[in-house]
């Protein structure tokens, strides 16, 4: 597991799983959430370091209409 080398940024980095398997991770709640379930806690930690303790993107919430 390893962050691609230029993909961390404050919104979003990309993680290599190995064997070409790549997730790419979005800093809000539900991205955040997610990292820590997928990624071990180094990753995390190097992730969360320049992410800092809040999230700056804000999660799409999705309405159906009414019938």
């Amino acid at each position: 597991m390893e962050i691609y080398d230029g993909t961390l940024t404050d919104i979003s980095v990309s993680i290599g799983f190995g064997n070409n398997t790549m997730k790419a991770y979005v800093n809000s709640a539900r991205g955040r959430n997610k990292l820590v379930t997928d990624c071990t806690i180094d990753v995390v930690q190097r992730v969360m370091k320049v992410w800092g303790t809040a999230p700056k993107v804000v999660d799409s919430i999705i309405t159906l209409p009414a019938k």
